[in-house]
């Protein structure tokens, strides 16, 4: 209860993952959380130190092995901000701040309407909107951002409802990439 009121509060997530237990189910309820609420995140792997002393590690290859692990485990997060650490050792814990400010940053950052709408010809351009089922031809006729912290923006449509559900993850993407 103390994490979620927390979570609430905050702008941007730090969920601390035990490297050598890896993912649990607490954390992936809390990354839900957070991403319900639209928060940044951060996962932390800590006891990094550990996992590399386990005997029969390739320790050159472990933690590009361990992103995939994650990837497996936290579905549609490829954006989200690893940092593997060892609070024993007291490495990398000052990362979890400087990625923090380039996060808030992010998140802060404004774009303007002439810039977005090239941006989405663009988009536009290399793949049209796909619809669902039952719909006419989807399109959109143009986009602004509406807020910050966390980015909101506003397309408008012929039918919000004419938009198959991957197209918008799609757009959602190009827009993280972007911007």
């Amino acid at each position: 209860m103390r994490t979620t009121r927390a979570m609430t509060r905050a702008d941007i997530v730090c969920v601390v993952v035990d490297g050598f237990e890896g993912i649990v189910g607490q954390d992936l309820s809390i990354i839900n959380k957070a991403m319900e609420e639209h928060k940044g995140l951060i996962i932390m792997v800590n006891k990094w130190d550990k996992v590399l002393a386990k005997p029969g590690v390739d320790k050159d290859h472990m933690m590009t092995r361990y992103i995939e692990y994650l990837k497996e485990k936290i579905e549609f997060l490829p954006w989200v901000t690893v940092i593997f650490s060892s609070a024993t050792e007291g490495k990398r814990i000052n990362e979890v701040m400087i990625e923090a400010i380039k996060i808030q940053e992010e998140r802060a950052k404004r774009v303007k309407t002439s810039i977005f709408n090239e941006f989405l010809e663009q988009v536009i351009y290399k793949h049209a909107p796909t619809g669902n089922k039952k719909s006419h031809s989807p399109r959109i006729y143009y986009g602004t951002q509406a807020d910050t912290n966390p980015p909101k923006f506003v397309l408008t449509t012929n039918n919000p409802n004419h938009f198959h559900f991957s197209y918008k993850r799609y757009l959602e993407n190009r827009i993280r990439d972007n911007f």
